[in-house]
């Protein structure tokens, strides 16, 4: 009797497990949060850049505005009545406007044998201009225009912008005072000048504006 031989089943060989890959709905999910965090990182650049443009706006605005002030201080500082303006009353202002000044100064008028400068103020657009005209050589009472280009009138006119982005939406930019403190219109009796200057490069951005005023009485016109 021949021996049967008893075979044990064959152990199976472990198989690594496959890899299924990315699902459809983990990429979703994976796209999404990479949205998420994109739109998050945007959001706070443009707000570091819309800070960083505010600051620098506000730094322009100071800068311009307090040039502004020093320019008119300096002028209206030294306004003078001239000795004869065209046949008309004497007055060291002229042109009184809530947006707008004239005035004859005494700039670059070593003991006064030039004449006084006609310095004339104004805001058109956001911009406050300062146009100065000297008088012609000769004559104290002949100031030159804008587009003569006599030989006289060489280098006699002279414009600058002070400020940019002058908000006009405010309170006037200039008002006077007569010598007993009260408003007037009348140039010949304003003694004082108040200034209130506001600039702001953007509106749209719901920040205070810079603000600047003054009151200026010119040496000259004191009692």
């Amino acid at each position: 009797m021949n021996a049967r031989r008893w075979r044990g089943a064959r152990p199976r060989r472990a198989t690594p497990p496959r890899d299924a890959g990315v699902t459809l709905t983990e990429l979703i999910v994976a796209m999404a949060v990479f949205s998420i965090v994109l739109v998050g990182v945007a959001a706070l650049t443009a707000g570091i850049q819309r800070s960083d443009r505010a600051a620098w706006d506000r730094v322009d605005d100071t800068e311009e505005g307090r040039y502004a002030l020093m320019q008119l201080s300096r002028v209206i500082g030294r306004a003078v009545v001239p000795a004869t303006v065209g046949g008309r009353e004497r007055a060291a202002f002229a042109d009184l406007a809530p947006d707008a000044l004239t005035v004859y100064a005494d700039l670059d008028n070593p003991g006064g044998a030039v004449g006084p400068s006609r310095v004339e103020y104004a805001l058109a657009a956001g911009e406050l201009t300062q146009t100065t005209r000297r008088p012609v050589d000769g004559d104290r009472a002949t100031y030159c225009a804008d587009d003569d280009a006599t030989p006289a009138c060489e280098d006699r006119v002279q414009t600058v912008v002070l400020a940019r982005a002058v908000r006009d939406d405010a309170e006037p930019l200039f008002r006077y005072l007569d010598a007993a403190g009260d408003e007037t219109d009348a140039p010949h009796l304003v003694r004082t000048v108040l200034i209130s200057l506001v600039v702001q490069q953007d509106p749209t951005t719901g920040d205070e504006p810079s603000r600047f005023t003054d009151r200026l009485t010119p040496s000259g016109l004191m009692p």
